[in-house]
């Protein structure tokens, strides 16, 4: 097998481990990018989440400063002394009936809607806008600790509080939070929130509700998506705590309340909050529940999206990998090349002088080991040149000397073969020179000469 062909295999592993090197290096970091992509997703569903639970906390801490200033706790304190001091169930339920049957009275409506406290309550509900310029708020009314009302924004259905839920959750615990329903009255998605009023010893005084406008928290969704437009985001999606569609902000919305999510939110791994769809190309983080309300944010993501650019990466760096191997090959076959030119020129200078033909070998000045190699090669071929001139005028010399001497000489091989003899010896035997007789066969030699036999006898014996 030729060298360059031998060192083509000695590299072929290299090359060879360059491309599973290459491959591996893809795998990697593909699952990275997926890892990333997935990291991302998670950190930007829940930084979303935190901003619309800071909402509702926001509104919580707002409302609890407006309810706790001088003005409303004086307001229901002189309210709850006023009840305490006649019979305050009998007023309560005769006030109740009428209003559902008649509605207020017009003193009972002025008292209710027109006094000092009112007018604060609609300042600050008219004063309070989403980003979208909407009302913040549908209505705002505040009662007393027997659930009568004593001032509010716009008309409510009955007077007496005390029989509602939502009443009575906050002045026993502190808040309330309804699921989304539509206020008819104000026109709006909204929420309610209902907050117990102390005063300065922590006693309840009151109850307030605040119905509130969802379009805060769907605008800051809406704005965010905006916000991330070119990213893998496809679509934010509020649930209740029943799993049921509250909003989103595709274009083609479901219906409200729909059940089409509400899988999402059993399927989740608790350690991720991912869940895949394989059939969609698309994945889902789930949030944990959002503050008091227990509603879940779902983001959706271009699972293909992750997927080609991943592949995109892996094909850049076997696209990379193979380009090196290419020139690795090239590379390496002119190398190997170069090298099995010298050597052949070599080998070729070699069989010329074996063959006895004279060479021109170049000096090669190169610092590698085939250089000195074919410095000391073309040394010993001079060398040996120089020997074999010196030889053969050694041996024009002692031709001269033989050729001068009177007498018969000759001489042969240890095979008894003629090799040469002198000119008196190749005249005897009738030749010219004697060169003549190099080659002949020895017993033709001895037939040519008189008296053949005696005369060879003593090599014979010799």
């Amino acid at each position: 097998m030729r060298m360059k062909y031998r060192l083509l295999l000695l590299i072929a592993p290299s090359f060879l481990g360059m491309i599973v090197i290459g491959l591996l290096a893809g795998w990697w970091s593909r699952n990275e990018i997926i890892k990333q992509e997935i990291t991302h997703a998670r950190a930007t569903n829940d930084l979303i989440k935190n901003e619309v639970e800071r909402q509702f906390l926001n509104t919580i801490r707002e409302w609890e400063g407006i309810l706790s200033s001088t003005n409303f706790v004086d307001t229901l304190e002189r309210s709850n002394n006023y009840f305490e001091s006649i019979e305050h169930e009998e007023l309560i339920s005769e006030r109740d009936a009428a209003w559902q049957q008649y509605g207020p009275s017009d003193l009972l409506e002025s008292e209710l809607m027109s006094s000092a406290l009112a007018h604060d309550l609609r300042v600050i509900s008219s004063n309070h806008r989403t980003i979208a310029d909407r009302r913040r708020y549908g209505e705002v009314f505040i009662t007393n600790k027997y659930g009568a009302n004593i001032a509010q924004t716009s008309m409510t259905s009955d007077y007496d509080q005390s029989d509602e839920e939502w009443w009575q959750i906050a002045m026993d615990t502190g808040q309330y939070l309804s699921d989304v329903e539509y206020d008819e009255s104000a026109g709006i998605q909204a929420i309610t929130v209902s907050l117990r009023i102390s005063d300065d010893n922590n006693e309840p005084i009151g109850v307030a509700k605040v119905v509130m406008n969802i379009d805060a928290m769907t605008e800051l969704l809406e704005a965010r998506l905006s916000l991330l437009h070119g990213s893998l985001l496809e679509e934010f999606v509020l649930l209740n705590e029943h799993g049921l569609l509250i909003y989103t902000t595709a274009e083609n919305a479901l219906p409200y309340l729909s059940n089409e999510y509400a899988h999402l939110t059993k399927m989740q791994n608790e350690s991720d909050k991912i869940v895949w769809d394989r059939s969609d190309s698309l994945f889902y983080v789930v949030s944990d529940p959002i503050g008091e309300s227990n509603w879940q944010l779902i983001s959706t993501w271009d699972q293909s999206g992750i997927m080609a650019k991943s592949a995109g990466i892996l094909t850049k760096i076997l696209t990379v990998s193979i380009i090196l191997d290419v020139l690795g090959v090239i590379a390496a076959l002119l190398i190997s090349n170069t090298l099995t030119v010298r050597i052949e020129r070599l080998t070729q200078a070699v069989r010329a002088h074996k063959a006895g033909h004279s060479i021109d070998l170049k000096r090669d000045e190169t610092r590698d080991e085939l250089g000195m190699l074919s410095r000391r090669f073309t040394s010993m071929i001079q060398a040996i040149n120089t020997a074999e001139e010196q030889l053969k005028d050694e041996r024009a010399l002692l031709q001269s000397v033989l050729s001068a001497l009177p007498f018969h000489v000759y001489w042969r091989d240890e095979h008894m073969e003629f090799t040469g003899c002198n000119m008196v010896f190749a005249h005897w035997l009738k030749h010219e020179s004697p060169e003549t007789l190099i080659g002949k066969p020895s017993d033709e030699i001895e037939s040519m000469a008189p008296d053949a036999e005696k005369v060879f006898a003593d090599d014979r014996s010799v």
